[in-house]
């Protein structure tokens, strides 16, 4: 963690400008900051970056929770790489910008509607997040942002990874951090957070915050929806939906659950209890469940951690292969939030501040003339297609014109007789016969 501002960078090269530069895709923008994604066109490849904007009086607060968040690391959790403090031009307010790897891999969200799982890869699939989970409540921090659209599946291939990985871990408590409540469920901040109130916990729901018992609530929640194929609180308002979670799940919920998992259905039913003092323990106990259920399964170190291979021979989870991809997880994003082209170039000196600013600009020229190039084509292309088709419909008619004069001639050269039946047509008569003279007779 620094707090220098976003815009240093390293020492310029020999004249004085970087030659880094990247092209920056909005994902999202709400009412706490924005997310982007930055591909760089060097080695270091692409980012996920959030820039969460800072209240007055909270920028310590927030660089020490973002600095906790640095610090921890864990192959089941989305890992923070760089944090900093950034004044954007023209803003009097500060931004806490959180820079993470860009994450591959697909939302379980897609997954579950195409497979049905048993206990042992249900457990299989979960074990290695809960002991993450496990790990960072030791560490006083929270998740807040957990559902099956946030957990990624491991892309196929990868035997150095955990089945699953949750992204943006933290980002909602580090909101909360640099600029106040999320608010209750129907809340303009709590929907762009917490975007599946399905699985949070009902006092989220309620407004008292985030916590390491909101996190176990989430948990029990999106495993439960993984083993029955749907979720347990689905409701049409957030009333109804309060009023479901804080009655528990149906008894013919339980009973299908407890059929589906029987190892399992009674600790998850524990976890979704209403009150966060009743979800106590829980975690722990969840975590010897799918050992237990998991014991028997390969296993591969990943940052210095011996998580399940999910792809390995013998695994339950290989099934799940065929519906994996390793594509970006900002794939699911439209391609319409495609933002400038921007250089992260600096320099060092008057001079090399005047070589930056002529290479910016050289750069927005460059971009708008193809941008405007590629609109020119677009417009030439449409043009010729009308062009070719006209000549084609010229070529056409005189075609067809040719033909009726070439079968004009050709009747021309050969009348038709009476009787001529290989060129049928009108019969007509020969002319009479004229006297040319006649002899008078002596």
């Amino acid at each position: 963690m620094t707090d220098e501002p976003a815009t240093s960078l390293p020492p310029a090269g020999r004249d004085g400008l970087l030659r880094d530069r990247s092209v920056q895709r909005l994902l999202r923008v709400a009412t706490w900051g924005q997310t982007l994604v930055q591909e760089s066109t060097d080695a270091h490849g692409a980012e996920l970056i959030h820039e969460i904007a800072v209240r007055p009086g909270e920028i310590e607060s927030a660089l020490a929770l973002a600095d906790a968040w640095r610090a921890f690391h864990h192959p089941a959790l989305h890992a923070l790489d760089h944090g900093s403090v950034a004044q954007p031009a023209g803003s009097p307010g500060q931004v806490l910008r959180l820079e993470r790897p860009l994450p591959r891999g697909t939302p379980l969200a897609q997954v579950l509607p195409k497979v049905t799982l048993d206990e042992e890869a249900v457990a299989a699939l979960f074990a290695d997040l809960a002991k993450g989970l496990l790990e960072l409540h030791g560490a006083a921090l929270v998740a807040g942002n957990l559902s099956a659209e946030t957990l990624l599946l491991c892309p196929p291939g990868q035997e150095d990874a955990a089945p699953l990985l949750l992204v943006d871990a933290g980002v909602p408590a580090l909101v909360v951090a640099a600029s106040g409540p999320l608010g209750v469920l129907g809340a303009p901040r709590f929907g762009q957070l917490l975007a599946v109130p399905e699985v949070v916990a009902p006092e989220v729901l309620a407004g008292q915050g985030l916590s390491a018992a909101a996190d176990v609530f989430s948990l029990c929640a999106v495993v439960a929806a993984t083993l029955l194929g749907r979720p347990l609180f689905a409701q049409a308002n957030p009333a109804a939906l309060r009023v479901a979670m804080a009655h528990g799940p149906l008894p013919a919920d339980l009973a299908e659950l407890t059929s589906t998992a029987p190892h399992l259905a009674t600790l998850l039913q524990r976890g979704l209890a209403a009150q966060p003092w009743a979800r106590a323990g829980v975690l722990g106990e969840l975590v010897a469940a799918f050992a237990q259920l998991t014991a028997d399964l390969p296993t591969t170190l990943a940052d210095e951690r011996t998580v399940l291979a999910p792809w390995a021979a013998g695994s339950p989870l290989i099934a799940l292969a065929a519906y994996a991809s390793s594509v970006p997880w900002s794939a699911q994003f439209p391609e319409s939030t495609l933002v400038a082209v921007s250089s992260v170039a600096t320099a060092a000196g008057p001079e090399g501040q005047a070589k930056l600013r002529a290479a910016l600009d050289q750069l927005e020229w460059e971009r708008t003339r193809a941008q405007d190039h590629a609109e020119t084509q677009g417009r030439n292309l449409l043009s010729r297609l009308i062009i070719v088709a006209l000549f084609a419909l010229i070529a056409v008619a005189i075609a067809a014109t040719a033909v009726r004069q070439a079968h004009r001639a050709q009747r021309a050269l050969h009348p038709q007789l009476p009787g001529d039946t290989a060129a049928p047509g009108p019969i007509k008569p020969l002319p009479k016969a004229r006297v040319m003279f006649e002899t008078t007779p002596q």
